[in-house]
């Protein structure tokens, strides 16, 4: 006969499962009785809680008051208030600072649901922020931090503040975790305000994150790839810092998981770099930047840093970029940059009065193609050498004009159908134009000078 001493338990709160023939296996079920009568819940009215055994680590939720009790083994102590809508307020919950009250309103609600909510301090001064708060969304069945659009919070520390860390786990499905509002500021010198390692399907969205220590170094948003992937994250918001949205492969961080940041999606960013606004790197396949705004500061800062060798797919839209500072650039392409696989800029505005706005670094190869209206032409060309494609459709003249270099078709035939027409070619020394076509014999005609 088996031992109860070598029994299975469940993976996450260790309920123990013993095997069929077990001996004495009333005990461990028993047991198992003892920790679900306080593992869970208890809910009933506020005025029926001392109808109940406060046993130490249990809790009680009030259904009339929305009040959160648990139990110490002697009595009930008030832990918080779950406002209605399943938001719990860290204003409600104890603390040291505004991070431990939201690992404690986290902790009070139930798997899964509701959200936690930060509103203003009550006398009005900005929440301080000490500990560096590492959540894993599968804790609580998904992560909802909703910070009030003008909240002020003060990060003292020198790390990170907010880490959303899966822990390597997605066989349980996906979570979501969501970070909205506040407008977060560093008053030390810190690494960063948030970094997803190995998220998926995260939504950040802060009002404003003003973490520029003056190091250049400082991130925004670090998507970072461990154990896994980082894929499906949704980044918004206004962010000063020295890199504002940054992504760093397993390769870089040391972990034994992928460079894959498939279907990032950026949009509506307000960024002002004192380094790299936005920095590519890893594989970013089918991924969206939208309309970002982004303010070059300092001396050598870069509005979009590609260093990815996979961006199939991928589409940046109507990026506009200002220089504030000195030696700035709007586009930079080193390291792993591939252009067979490149992105596709489509429309926007580099403003660079000094300065090229492409950076062609040597380490860098390839093409960065855009498509854009400028001068009332449709125009295609290769960022990295200008005006190296250009095909410019003119309404007037209905003509396609190559600028610069040779046009080659190297698929069909170039037709022309209008008996009128035919191929125009300029002397050598450019005072004359005429046209060469085909008479009803196939002979060669020249008419000219045009």
């Amino acid at each position: 006969m088996t031992s109860h001493n070598n029994r299975n338990t469940t993976p996450n709160h260790e309920y123990h499962t013993p095997k069929r023939g077990t001996s004495d296996w009333h005990i461990p079920l028993n047991d198992n009785f003892d920790r679900l009568d306080q593992d869970v819940e208890i809910r009933d009215s506020e005025e029926r809680l001392q109808d109940y055994s406060p046993t130490s680590g249990s809790k009680f939720l009030a259904t009339d008051s929305r009040k959160l009790f648990v139990g110490d083994g002697t009595e009930w102590s008030h832990l918080g208030t779950l406002r209605r809508g399943g938001t719990a307020y860290a204003i409600d919950f104890p603390g040291d600072d505004l991070a431990s009250r939201v690992r404690n309103a986290l902790d009070s609600l139930p798997r899964g649901r509701g959200r936690v909510g930060i509103s203003p301090h009550p006398d009005g001064s900005p929440w301080q922020w000490t500990e560096d708060l590492t959540l894993d969304p599968f804790e609580y069945g998904g992560l909802d931090i909703d910070v009030h659009a003008n909240v002020e919070i003060e990060y003292t520390g020198n790390g990170v503040p907010l880490t959303v860390d899966r822990q390597g786990k997605y066989e349980r499905g996906r979570v979501r975790c969501r970070v909205t509002g506040g407008v977060w500021r560093s008053t030390g010198d810190p690494d960063g305000w948030c970094r997803l390692k190995d998220a998926v399907n995260a939504h950040i969205a802060p009002s404003f994150v003003d973490f520029d220590s003056g190091s250049h170094r400082t991130f925004g948003v670090s998507m970072e790839n461990h154990r896994r992937w980082s894929e499906m994250n949704r980044i918004e918001g206004l962010y000063r810092c020295g890199i504002c949205i940054d992504s760093e492969p397993a390769s870089s961080t040391g972990g034994d998981g992928t460079g894959s940041f498939h279907g990032t999606t950026i949009t509506n960013v307000n960024l002002h770099p004192t380094n790299i606004g936005i920095r590519c790197r890893g594989s970013w396949q089918y991924c969206s930047i939208d309309n970002p705004q982004i303010f070059l500061h300092g001396d050598g800062a870069t509005g979009i840093s590609l260093e990815s060798g996979n961006m199939r797919g991928s589409t940046f839209n109507a990026v506009k970029t200002e220089e504030h500072g000195s030696n700035t650039t709007s586009l930079a392409v080193s390291g792993a940059y591939d252009g067979f696989y490149g992105p596709l800029f489509v429309g926007g505005f580099m403003n660079h009065p000094t300065n090229e706005f492409v950076q062609r670094s040597p380490s860098g190869t390839g093409s960065v193609f855009q498509i854009s209206q400028l001068d009332d032409a449709v125009v295609i060309r290769d960022l990295r050498f200008e005006n190296g494609v250009r095909f410019e459709p003119d309404a007037d003249q209905r003509t396609i004009h190559q600028t610069t270099g040779s046009l080659t078709a190297t698929a069909d035939d170039i037709e022309i159908n209008d008996p009128s027409s035919g191929l125009v070619v300029t002397t050598p020394d450019g005072s004359e134009k005429y046209r060469i076509s085909v008479d009803n014999d196939g002979n060669v005609v020249s008419e000219g000078p045009l």
